[in-house]
């Protein structure tokens, strides 16, 4: 993985922005299936934890998450499958982003 230059992500963003409806409940599905505790989480649970402040932040979070991963897909291919990584993987994750976070603020 490495940093999109300005065209990559444009690029990546403009595929995100093209894809019809038909494709994008596909694309969710297969993340569903592929990442089903990653899924729940970002449009499950957080949404609905932002819904009960305010449902239309809850709606445009679900949307930008659904952006970053067809740009991601669309970037550097396929998230890997959620059998494929550690049970731990996503707290690892959050604990590399909580350090990134604590260092730049």
């Amino acid at each position: 993985m490495h940093e999109l230059s300005e065209q990559e992500l444009y690029q990546a963003i403009a595929f995100a922005k093209s894809i019809d409806e038909e494709f994008g409940a596909k694309i969710i599905e297969q993340f569903q299936l592929e990442q089903a505790a990653l899924a729940q989480a970002i449009f499950g649970l957080f949404p609905q934890a932002i819904a009960e402040q305010n449902e239309d932040m809850a709606y445009l979070f679900m949307d930008l998450c659904f952006d970053v991963l067809c740009v991601f897909q669309h970037a550097f291919g396929p998230l890997p499958s959620q059998a494929d990584m550690d049970y731990d993987w996503l707290d690892k994750q959050a604990v590399l982003l909580d350090a990134r976070i604590a260092v730049a603020g």
